[in-house]
């Protein structure tokens, strides 16, 4: 892949996680409930809303295993 189009691709993700964190922080203030899910070791996780937004007292983290589910 041409190095600009990874930079540019990178950049409309982390626009994209920003969006979502907005709207679970939304979802959050009307006391509805969201579901962020990406493979445990996905780079969002390391994103800084993503990290604030799961040590929020109110979000709870788990991970679950898809081979439990045959879909791995």
């Amino acid at each position: 892949m041409d190095p600009d189009d990874g930079r540019r691709r990178m950049r409309e993700a982390r626009t994209h996680l920003n969006f979502c964190v907005l709207v679970y922080r939304n979802q959050l203030s009307r006391g509805k409930e969201f579901l962020h899910e990406h493979p445990l070791g996905a780079s969002s996780w390391r994103e800084e809303g993503i990290e604030v937004q799961a040590n929020d007292p109110q979000v709870s983290t788990v991970a679950g295993y898809l081979c439990r589910y045959d879909l791995n």
